[in-house]
């Protein structure tokens, strides 16, 4: 008897993120992966890892399937610091389902690219690379609950008393640009919540498209744009963390601007 394929076999037919890391069989070899690239990539002792089941919080969306590419998320590991001791953190993993490889690692926001090539052809098929792109995390198996980085609840806490009102007024563009217009990227290949919040919110958008500007100014300005470039995967991974809150996402570009500002100075622009 033939049995049909189902996403138990086969990812490309699961339905969404949430299906595929529940239900596909290949999960469990990913997540075992990424633990092992944690455990070999950590910069002191060994991490302590108290559940039975590694990396089982995922991105919500559509795109794992789509892309064959995971980002599996473990923010329960106690990892070493350089004093000696053992510090909750996280990290995120990505994984490709087809070469079976984890392509980079985020260890409390430090990005270690793995696998080079895997990773960029990624970042160019996703449309990750833009200048400012994205995403909450949900718990694994049978869960789906937002699970935000440090970074993000912080930012989330610190502007919740009032940068969804204040960020209306804060990002509107000058009278010649039409408010209108969308972001830097494009809207069509959005996966990410806080791709589509930023898609959905004409402020937002206009953020963008300021710091799109900003970073083009000083990756031109950098003397080496291609490496510029490349340094700024990290900050669109940090922001995937805010999902869709708009106070997260308006901290992260008023946080990314000031940095790019910061830049443009250092090399006299």
């Amino acid at each position: 008897m033939v049995v049909a394929a189902s996403c138990k076999s086969d990812y490309h037919l699961c339905r969404d993120n949430s299906d595929l890391v529940n239900n596909f069989d290949g999960i469990i070899a990913a997540q075992v992966a990424c633990k092992e690239a944690t455990d070999e990539h950590v910069q002191y002792g060994s991490p302590d890892w108290p559940w039975f089941i590694y990396f089982s919080s995922f991105f919500p969306g559509h795109n794992y399937a789509k892309h064959g590419i995971v980002d599996l998320i473990d923010d329960r590991v106690k990892i070493q610091n350089r004093y000696g001791a053992m510090a909750r953190s996280r990290v995120v993993c990505e994984y490709d389902l087809q070469a079976k490889k984890v392509t980079m690692l985020l260890i409390n926001g430090q990005m270690l690219i793995l696998e080079p090539k895997l990773y960029e052809d990624w970042i160019t098929a996703s449309g990750a690379a833009a200048a400012s792109a994205p995403s909450s995390a949900s718990s694994g198996p049978m869960e789906s609950a937002l699970a935000p980085s440090a970074t993000a609840a912080s930012a989330g806490r610190q502007q919740e008393s009032g940068v969804e009102a204040q960020a209306e007024s804060a990002a509107v563009p000058a009278a010649s640009e039409p408010i209108a217009r969308g972001p830097s990227f494009d809207c069509a290949r959005a996966f990410y919540p806080d791709e589509k919040a930023i898609c959905a919110s004409p402020t937002l958008s206009a953020l963008d498209r300021q710091t799109a500007k900003l970073f083009e100014k000083a990756a031109d300005a950098s003397g080496n744009p291609e490496a510029f470039r490349k340094g700024n995967v990290k900050y669109v991974i940090e922001r995937r963390t805010c999902g869709s809150s708009v106070a997260c996402i308006t901290a992260w570009y008023q946080r990314r601007q000031a940095a790019l500002r910061k830049d443009l100075a250092g090399m006299g622009q």
